[in-house]
């Protein structure tokens, strides 16, 4: 398993893991969120989306083409920190996301 203590923002890759706090290749609003979560990809095409709980569990995962924006419905998540993984050609990117209710 991968533990991203203390990172906010990641992109890994075959290699290893590269830290980019000031990265806009994509944006999660509004943080800390309630009921959705709005993936704003900024120039990026990503081919998976994930989201993971704080035990590393998968509670989100969808695959596609998306090169815009996606919706997530996390009105039914548990209130916590999650961590969201968007695969693009270039790697993952990792970000942490704050659900409350």
């Amino acid at each position: 398993p991968i533990n991203l203590v203390g990172a906010d923002l990641s992109i890994l890759n075959f290699i290893g893991i590269s830290k980019y706090e000031n990265d806009n290749s994509i944006s999660v609003f509004p943080n800390p969120a309630t009921d959705v979560v709005n993936v704003r990809l900024n120039n990026s095409e990503v081919s998976e989306i994930k989201i993971m709980n704080a035990l590393g569990q998968e509670v989100y995962a969808t695959t596609g083409h998306f090169t815009n924006s996606v919706k997530i419905n996390t009105a039914e998540f548990e209130k916590g920190i999650y961590t969201l993984s968007c695969k693009t050609k270039e790697g993952i990117i990792v970000k942490k996301i704050n659900i409350i209710h």
